[in-house]
């Protein structure tokens, strides 16, 4: 066999930037939620490396009415919804370079002090942004910390889609819509930390001030100025791009250097086995080791039930396996094991003999893998 070395790697396109590089999963980013989930879901993953805590507070959930990307966002009605984390230093943005983002669709655009996110009460470096709505759509995006603040002029229409960035790059805050810079860029050096917590959808005051519609793709990055000029907001929702030190996560560098992945090439194809199971099918069954399989079911000889801990995307699925007597007993060393799809949080495994595919038999090592969405 011929051997070859690899002593040059070239990546087609620009080089990127200190902000292209920071990729969603990185350091940088200290809150990162897609707000991916089941209709009425009141929980979410916050896919930054840190994984914070996320409360919903009054009637915050999880809609699969709208969404910017994937199937779901996050919808709060105004009346009392919000979310809320608890203080930690990955939200010490000091005096240093941020950016604020996140996809908003407002019920009403006429409405003053739609509050997208806020320092809580008593935070060492307070500080608040809200929409303040006016008559035909028009009004500010308004920014305040606790000696003042700064307006944007912009005119929004209800139930559309924006994304919203709010930039700090070398002691100057600008605010883009759509990736387009709204009025000036305000000096503003002020150290921030919400120290005492912070809130989505919701104002620093006890009394309820907060947004009516949807949020989606929300990252707060630390660090860095990912926006210092108009830009295209992405096509494709951020939290799919690489992590850090992630074993299951692919690095992709596409052509324009952007730190993006390319194609279909997603966080959650990783993994080609949507699950798998080794189990004892003889005597008391039992899982020896598994994946995203949470209990095992004994339905008779050589029939078994897998539960699964989260739900198939589709009942359509496929699987392959196979079956043994570790006891060596020559009659009983081959199975033929079979998959028959339940619904998508169970399916049927069968195990029968070859020389008996009609008669079902109990093993004593299964195996069986499912693949699928």
């Amino acid at each position: 066999m011929k051997e070859f070395n690899l002593n040059k790697i070239i990546v087609d396109g620009t080089p990127a930037s200190a902000a292209s590089i920071a990729a969603p999963g990185s350091s940088e980013t200290v809150l990162m939620l897609p707000f991916e989930g089941s209709n009425n879901d009141t929980t979410t993953t916050d896919r930054s490396s840190t994984g914070h805590s996320i409360t919903f507070n009054g009637d915050a959930k999880i809609s699969t009415t709208q969404e910017k990307f994937g199937s779901s966002s996050l919808y709060l009605d105004g009346n009392g919804d919000y979310l809320s984390l608890a203080a930690h230093a990955d939200f010490n943005f000091g005096t240093g370079d941020f950016t604020w983002e996140c996809w908003v669709r407002f019920d009403s655009v006429t409405i003053s002090g739609e509050y997208l996110f806020a320092a809580a009460t008593g935070s060492s470096g307070f500080f608040i942004f809200r929409w303040d709505g006016g008559g035909g759509g028009s009004g500010n995006w308004s920014y305040g910390y606790s000696a003042g603040g700064n307006d944007w002029a912009d005119t929004l229409s209800a139930d559309t889609w924006y994304h919203l960035a709010v930039v700090r790059s070398s002691g100057d805050i600008k605010v883009y819509r759509d990736g387009v810079e709204k009025g000036s860029a305000w000096t503003h050096t002020e150290s921030l930390y919400p120290s005492a917590g912070m809130f989505i959808g919701k104002s620093h005051y006890t009394s309820f001030h907060g947004i009516a519609g949807y949020l989606d793709d929300f990252r707060m990055t630390k660090g860095v100025a990912r926006y210092t000029s108009n830009f295209t907001p992405s096509t494709s929702s951020d939290y799919t791009a690489a992590g850090v030190g992630s074993a299951t996560k692919h690095i992709v560098v596409d052509s324009g250097g952007t730190g993006a992945e390319e194609g279909d090439l997603k966080e959650n194809n990783n993994r080609i086995a949507k699950a798998w199971v080794n189990f004892n099918g003889t005597g008391t069954v039992a899982i020896r080791e598994s994946y995203n399989i949470s209990s095992l079911t004994d339905r008779g000889t050589g029939l078994y039930t897998l539960n699964y801990s989260s739900n198939l995307s589709s009942v359509d699925c496929s699987g392959a396996g196979g079956a043994v007597d570790a006891t060596g007993d020559a009659t009983e060393r081959n199975r033929v094991v079979n998959l028959i799809p339940n619904n998508v949080s169970s399916s049927y495994v069968n195990a029968f003999s070859i020389d008996s595919p009609t008669g079902a038999d109990d093993c004593e090592i299964v195996t069986f893998l499912i693949f699928g969405d």
